[in-house]
C-alpha cells in the first residue's frame, strides 16, 4: 500500500512538473525565462519562419522574432490578439539618460514619420498614442496606433532593458478588443526572469549612444512594429492548417 501511494505521489509530481513546464520558456539569446499567458499557446517556429521569410522576399526586409504567442482559441495563426518577442542586443546596455533623453527628443514620433513613407503600401496611417519609462522594473511602454485599409489596430510595447540591450515586447489586437486582453500582456511582462548578470544595472552617464546610435535603434524598432502586423496582414483567411 505504501508503494502504491509512492508511486501515485511521485506520478502526480511528474505530471505537475511536466504540465507547469509547458508555458514556460528559456530563450538563450536572450538569456531569459518567460512564459506564456493562461489560455495563451506558442506560435510554431515554423510559421514564425515561415512569415519572416515572406515578408524578407516581398519587402527585401531582414526581420527576426525570437518567439510568438497568441490566443489558444484563435482559428489562425496570427490572428488578433498575438505577441511577438525580439532580441535587440547591442552589446552594451543603455543608460537612464539616454532613455529619457530618447523620450525627451521624441525620438519614436520621429521615427515614425520617417518609416510612414516608406511602408505606406502596408499601413494607411501610424501615430504614436504615448511613451512612458517605469524606472522601477526597466521597462520603457509605448503605445501605437496603426491603421490598414479594415483594422484599427493597437501596438502596445515594452522593452525591457538588460545588460546587453533590450527584450522588446509586441502586443497586437484590436482597437474594439485591446482592454479585454491587456491582462494577459501584463502577465507575459511579469512572468520574465532574466538570468543572473545580464539585469539592467541604472546609470546616469551616456555611453555615447545618444544621437544617430539611438535614433537608428529606435529607427529597427519602429519597423519590427510595422512588420509585426504585415505578418497578420499575410496570414488574413488562412486557419492553422494552411
Amino acid at each position: 500500500m505504501l508503494i502504491n501511494k509512492t508511486f501515485f505521489i511521485c506520478t502526480f509530481l511528474l505530471i505537475s512538473s511536466s504540465m507547469a513546464r509547458s508555458s514556460d520558456f528559456y530563450i538563450q539569446n536572450g538569456h531569459f525565462k518567460i512564459s506564456s499567458p493562461d489560455g495563451w499557446i506558442k506560435i510554431p517556429e515554423k510559421e514564425l519562419k515561415d512569415s519572416e521569410d515572406r515578408i524578407n522576399k516581398t519587402l527585401k526586409e531582414a526581420i527576426d522574432y525570437e518567439i510568438a504567442f497568441q490566443k489558444k482559441e484563435n482559428k489562425s495563426w496570427f490572428a488578433y490578439p498575438y505577441i511577438l518577442i525580439q532580441i535587440e542586443n547591442r552589446g552594451k546596455q543603455y543608460s537612464d539618460y539616454q532613455i529619457k533623453k530618447g523620450i525627451e527628443n521624441e525620438f519614436i514620433k520621429k521615427n515614425i514619420k520617417k518609416k510612414k513613407g516608406k511602408y505606406n503600401n502596408i499601413i494607411f496611417d501610424l501615430e504614436e498614442n504615448s511613451v512612458w519609462y517605469d524606472e522601477t522594473k526597466n521597462i520603457v511602454y509605448s503605445k501605437v496606433w496603426l491603421y490598414n485599409n479594415q483594422d484599427k489596430i493597437s501596438a502596445l510595447l515594452a522593452q525591457v532593458l538588460s545588460n546587453y540591450g533590450a527584450i522588446r515586447i509586441m502586443f497586437y489586437d484590436t482597437e474594439k478588443n485591446n482592454q479585454n486582453n491587456y491582462s494577459a500582456y501584463s502577465s507575459l511582462l511579469d512572468s520574465i526572469i532574466i538570468d543572473n548578470g545580464y539585469e539592467f544595472k541604472k546609470n546616469n552617464t551616456n555611453n555615447g549612444l545618444l544621437g544617430t546610435g539611438l535614433d537608428n535603434a529606435v529607427g529597427a524598432f519602429i519597423a519590427a512594429i510595422i512588420l509585426g502586423i504585415l505578418i497578420s496582414i499575410f496570414r488574413r483567411g488562412k486557419n492553422k492548417s494552411q
